[in-house]
């Protein structure tokens, strides 16, 4: 296998030799006409590209190519294998990977779902959009709900968080409260002092509680939107076996400050969610728990991002990057204050 780096894109041969050896692949032999990189700008793990080859029945098609970690490829070659057909129009077709253990990195290759339009965390969807991708992220988890995740196979990776040691929650929260006064407050910063008991609380509760096939960054990068409105939900580098709260609360927190802030279109995405949970058949008691498991899922983001707007920086960050950052500190420090 030809070693890529991020920096470089595939060499069209060997995408062909590898669209060959593909199981997934129903066009048969191909000649590739173009590589080019895709979504370079969005939030989205590893180098993607869009790929256009020339299939053997003479049609001109597209797939998408994505290189990554090997751990992060194979996480998702896991998941689709698992749940793609079940999930058919909510997340792409995955036409198969290859792994290069030797290099350490991966090659998924994944329907194109263009023409389509792509999320962006730092501008507001609208309420149609945003519940419509609150509906795909349902139905993700309904396709895989467990009242317990021990109901899960235990080969399967797991959620993992926990709550942050005192002395360093207490050097990021100083950190971040000199980086942002005007959003951590005085008032803000000392509510947050014994946020790591909260957090432990919460992640026990969650453990507890229900477990799916969860996303694990399910914020609006990763969302396209298709031309009927519906929402797909990609990049599932990150898939793990964990509470679904998890994916509801990080979209709602990692968005416009509006969605987890304002406490009437919380509850409106929250019950777009629920409202799919039960249509595909999800215990009532499973669903009537939804906005409180929600609520305990924010607690451990809301120490991630205070802690990322906390930590020492050796270079910039970035303008983009900046930006996401303050906006997700605003977002849970809004939420924070309409839920104190």
């Amino acid at each position: 296998m030809t070693n890529l780096d991020d920096r470089t894109a595939p060499e069209p041969g060997w995408v062909a030799r590898a669209v060959d050896r593909l199981r997934g692949w129903p066009y048969g032999p191909v000649r590739v006409v173009n590589v080019v990189r895709i979504g370079a700008e969005h939030g989205l793990s590893g180098t993607v590209y869009r790929v256009t080859v020339d299939c053997a029945d003479r049609q001109r098609r597209t797939f998408v190519l994505k290189q990554d970690g090997a751990p992060g490829i194979e996480r998702a070659l896991a998941f689709h294998a698992a749940m793609g057909d079940r999930l058919i129009g909510s997340v792409p077709a995955c036409y198969g990977g290859e792994i290069d253990d030797s290099g350490g990195i991966g090659f998924l290759f994944l329907e194109d779902i263009a023409p389509a339009v792509q999320g962006d965390v730092l501008v507001d969807p609208g309420d149609e959009a945003a519940g419509a991708a609150m509906r795909t992220i349902a139905r993700v988890h309904a396709t895989s709900w467990r009242s317990s995740g021990a109901d899960h196979p235990a080969s399967l990776l797991r959620w993992h968080a926990e709550a942050w040691a005192p002395d360093r929650w207490s050097e990021r929260l100083t950190g971040a409260r000199t980086r942002y006064p005007e959003i951590l407050t005085a008032e803000v910063s000392r509510s947050l002092k014994r946020l790591p008991d909260q957090v432990d609380d919460a992640i026990t509760e969650l453990r507890a509680g229900p477990a799916s096939w969860i996303h694990g960054d399910a914020h609006l990068d990763n969302i396209v939107w298709r031309a009927d409105g519906s929402a797909v939900l990609l990049d599932w580098a990150g898939a793990v076996i964990g509470p679904p709260a998890v994916d509801a609360a990080r979209f709602l927190v990692e968005g416009p400050t509006g969605l987890a802030a304002d406490p009437e279109r919380r509850m409106r995405l929250i019950g777009a969610y629920s409202r799919e949970l039960t249509e595909r058949g999800v215990p009532s008691s499973d669903v009537a728990a939804i906005p409180t498991s929600v609520g305990q899922a924010m607690l451990p983001l809301v120490q991630g991002i205070v802690g990322w707007a906390g930590r020492p920086e050796e270079e910039p960050i970035g303008r983009r990057m900046a930006a996401l950052r303050e906006n997700a500190l605003r977002s849970v420090v809004g939420w924070l204050s309409r839920t104190s």
